[in-house]
């Protein structure tokens, strides 16, 4: 299994800041937890349809993963993030459409999202027996890790989730991760996971693919 770095480029002071109930390890400069296991090895699409209501169930790699829902304070951010592009980019000659935890397929992989977008002209929907994932290769993804007060769905969404993406092709990857304060950036679009820019800063930021956006981070932070 691949397995993506909780935070690159990481330093002693990221080190210390780990969260705590995991082995966390210091590796060419790059920061990985580790011991999250799954709800079931050897899953099947049986499993992931059997999964509480109550949780987020994910097949990543052969196995199954639920994660709590997020709770009031991450929906809140998401539906800020989503009130700055969204207003924007809907209403345009070439508009987005825009989505909240569908799930898409990759292989083996069933996944979802925080949030996703694809331009309108990229995307079909047509009713299909028994497919419940979106089938295009949306082009930009945002995961919102909410690591307090539910460990683990931050390792889940930068160590497991990301590779996974990479290989799905997808041309902006966003990681909003309000314990951290940073807005990381990727890009996959040759199917390599490079990190294009990382913001740690409270003022307001233009990101690709929605540079007419104003992101105020501080605003987000403070959901």
């Amino acid at each position: 299994m691949e397995v993506f770095p909780y935070k690159q480029n990481a330093t002693y002071e990221d080190f210390k800041r780990a969260p705590s109930g995991w082995t966390a390890e210091l590796i060419d400069g790059n920061l990985y937890l580790r011991h999250l296991e799954p709800h079931k090895y050897d899953a099947t699409l049986s499993d992931l349809f059997s999964a509480p209501a109550e949780k987020v169930a994910e097949m990543l790699y052969g196995d199954l993963y639920l994660s709590t829902r997020p709770g009031p304070e991450s929906l809140l951010m998401r539906a800020k993030l989503f009130a700055s592009i969204g207003s924007l980019y809907q209403r345009r000659e070439d508009p987005w459409v825009f989505m909240s935890e569908p799930y898409l397929h990759h292989g083996g992989h069933y996944l979802v999202p925080d949030l996703c977008a694809w331009p309108r002209s990229s995307l079909c929907l047509t009713p299909r027996a028994h497919d419940f994932a979106v089938p295009q290769t949306p082009h930009w993804v945002c995961e919102l890790p909410y690591q307090r007060p539910y460990p683990g769905t931050d390792v889940l969404d930068r160590q497991f989730k990301l590779p996974i993406y990479a290989r799905m092709k997808i041309p902006h990857i966003w990681v909003l991760d309000a314990d951290w304060h940073e807005l990381d950036i990727y890009s996959a679009a040759d199917g390599h996971l490079e990190l294009v820019k990382s913001y740690k800063t409270g003022r307001p930021v233009r990101a690709e693919p929605f540079p007419d956006a104003v992101l105020d981070l501080a605003d987000l932070w403070d959901a």
